[in-house]
């Protein structure tokens, strides 16, 4: 079983608060009956009893779900009494929180019931962290539908970790639907698409199909969206030099060449970034 600790840090309340979220590619197992630890039972149900939710309490049961449950692929969630709570009281909540307790319940329990709603909030007008909850559940289908959510989802993310760690783990499973629709958006008239379908189709294998189609980008990219191109040649553990020595003294993106060539996997790359630093 592979598993996956996403930390991510968002401000709330101008009080930095961690929010750790695990993800598992395991499956729930389909047994009959709730295997949830009592004590942690107990606090979800507390905690869903409460008539108004301070970000102290979820933070709280939260971390003892990630303590108690995500390690456990047995507890057959969406059997025990306090997965009523789901739709009886969070998934339609007004507040933020329960919300977010919702989809992290709905994760656990590997509950596909709730996909088609998660998509349209995944398109609609929602905080970013609740979001990122959605995306994370409907990332583990392989319908295109869902898919094509969730590419809009991150052309709609700003650059950072949060963006940058949901591509990342968009490489990790072989999603065709997925690869189909940044191949579909890679010649976009939106300039954001395509960096999002360039960045996402560099995290897998080397294709030389795609190598070929990402180096045509340097002609109508401006030198600012160079930088991704030079990135995704990097992931593609492509030769540099020949595309990059052009740019070495481009007061845009010149640093950046030279890291890529330093980072390259090839000698040849690597010779010439010590030629660049010496001219300096």
């Amino acid at each position: 079983m592979r598993t996956k600790l996403f930390i991510l840090l968002f401000p709330m309340k101008s009080t930095l608060i961690t929010l750790i979220f695990l993800i598992t590619s395991s499956s729930i197992c389909d047994a009959q009956s709730c295997n949830l630890p009592e004590r942690l039972e107990n606090r979800i149900e507390t905690f869903c009893s409460l008539d108004s939710i301070e970000p102290e309490a979820y933070f709280k049961v939260s971390g003892d779900l990630f303590l108690y449950g995500y390690k456990n692929e047995e507890l057959n969630l969406s059997k025990c009494k306090v997965y009523n709570y789901v739709d009886s009281k969070l998934f339609y909540s007004n507040d933020t929180l329960e919300r977010l307790f919702a989809y992290q319940l709905i994760y656990v329990a590997g509950d596909t019931s709730y996909n088609e709603q998660l998509n349209e909030r995944l398109n609609s007008v929602n905080p970013i962290l609740n979001k990122s909850f959605i995306a994370n559940i409907l990332m583990q289908t392989n319908d295109r539908k869902y898919f094509s959510s969730i590419f809009d989802f991150l052309v709609s993310l700003k650059d950072g970790p949060i963006k940058n760690m949901y591509i990342s783990n968009l490489s990790q499973e072989d999603h065709t639907a997925f690869k189909s629709i940044c191949w579909e958006n890679i010649d976009s008239d939106n300039i954001d698409r395509q960096i999002i379908a360039i960045r996402c189709l560099a995290q897998y294998n080397p294709d030389k199909k795609f190598q070929g189609k990402m180096t045509t980008k340097f002609s109508t990219w401006d030198d600012e969206h160079k930088k991704y191109l030079i990135q995704a040649m990097l992931f593609q553990k492509m030769v540099l030099k020949p595309y990059l020595i052009k740019y070495r003294n481009n007061p845009v993106i010149g640093h950046v060449v030279l890291k890529a060539l330093k980072l390259s996997n090839h000698e040849e790359d690597n010779a010439y970034a010590k030629d660049l630093e010496s001219d300096n």
